[in-house]
């Protein structure tokens, strides 16, 4: 390798991946509180992943540096040695930490493992043949291999999304949005992996999207809480079932459960309650989350439309009766007696129940 400014510059940022990748490892390893988000109990498989991953990614960058120092040779041993050491740790730990971040299953992760034994055997091949075209066919296949899993990806994070918004009222710390921005970093670290050898300017961006997805990947950890609990419910489910739960749901059979939750969620105002579930909910009505889920869905909603909606029909009661009593008021206190916790949370619900900003509601409310 010709030693230049630009591989100098090079250097200082492989090396500084490495050793914020590392400090970030021993960081989720090593320290039992949450530094980022106290109040929040991020899901500790997703942490050991990631601390696995995090490890990973570190030790690459070590097991590529006697070929970065020597030849630009496809077909040299440590190149080839480095590959094989990819293929066994980093590339099945990067597949298998993305799913960790969806709560709503565990999603077996023996696939990956599978999926990445192809692309070994052609190394091992490549090693003993020195033939760049194995080395081609294998870099082939993991960039189909790539593709599959983005849009498997894609998939389950939309499926992700939906198991949400069937459970959960309240969806801070839950945001789909910061798991699609981690799961892209990582995508976008492994793709630029795949394509980048012998290319100094994608080696640079791959640096430095290197150090991106270590940040995002740590703050997604530490303030992603956890839902397990909830998720893996089921046998408490049945053991709820009803006598009218005994029955698929149909717009026929569901005035029972309409008049349940008149009882037990309207008139108690139980959906005032912070972290509110729909397992919690099911539970109060005497029924289980299946056959409650499925009785919203017969109605063309779901539980976070139906929780929210309540939720803004008693802020807009609020609204109206301190308004008439001249008292003062700000639409974040009323959002948060009215069950939101958190206001961001409850300006998105009032867009999609009303129709209008908050804003733009208390201006034309104040205006007649």
């Amino acid at each position: 390798m010709e030693y230049t400014f630009e591989v100098a510059i090079f250097f200082i940022l492989y090396g500084a991946s490495t050793v914020i990748s590392a400090i970030a490892c021993l960081y989720l390893l090593l320290r039992r509180g949450n530094a980022f988000a106290p109040d929040i109990t991020p899901p500790t498989r997703l942490r050991y992943w990631a601390a696995a991953l995090l490890g990973s990614i570190s030790l690459s960058h070590i097991w590529w540096i006697p070929d970065a120092l020597s030849s630009d040779d496809f077909t040299s041993t440590s190149y080839i040695v480095a590959c094989m050491l990819d293929c066994c740790f980093l590339v099945p730990v990067m597949l298998g930490t993305m799913p960790t971040m969806l709560q709503d299953r565990r999603r077996p992760v023996w696939p990956i493992g599978v999926a990445s034994l192809p692309v070994l055997i052609l190394l091992v091949v490549c090693f003993f043949n020195r033939s760049e075209t194995t080395l081609r066919i294998g870099e082939a296949y993991m960039l189909i291999m790539s593709g599959v899993f983005i849009v498997y990806m894609l998939f389950a994070t939309r499926q992700y999304r939906q198991w949400l918004r069937d459970n959960f009222a309240d969806l801070e710390h839950k945001e789909v949005w910061k798991t699609l921005m981690t799961l892209i970093a990582l995508l976008l670290m492994l793709g630029i992996y795949d394509v980048s050898v012998n290319n100094i300017i994608l080696q640079f961006f791959l640096q430095a999207v290197v150090i991106v997805t270590v940040i995002l990947l740590l703050l997604r950890v530490e303030t992603l809480q956890t839902l397990e609990v909830e998720a893996n419910e089921t046998t408490n489910d049945k053991e709820a079932l009803d006598s009218t739960s005994s029955l698929s749901p149909t717009k026929d059979n569901i005035a029972p459960i309409t008049v349940l939750l008149r009882q037990h969620c309207e008139d108690t105002q139980l959906y005032l309650q912070h972290d509110l579930t729909l397992q919690q909910l099911a539970a109060a009505v005497g029924t289980n989350r299946t056959y409650l889920g499925a009785c919203f869905a017969q109605q063309g909603i779901n539980y976070n439309a139906y929780i929210n909606g309540l939720r803004i029909q008693h802020f807009v009661k609020l609204y109206e009766e301190r308004t008439k009593q001249g008292q003062p008021l700000t639409a974040q206190s009323l959002a948060a007696e009215s069950g939101f916790k958190s206001y961001a949370t409850f300006g998105v619900a009032f867009k999609r129940f009303m129709g209008q900003t908050v804003s733009s509601w208390m201006k034309l409310n104040f205006q007649n």
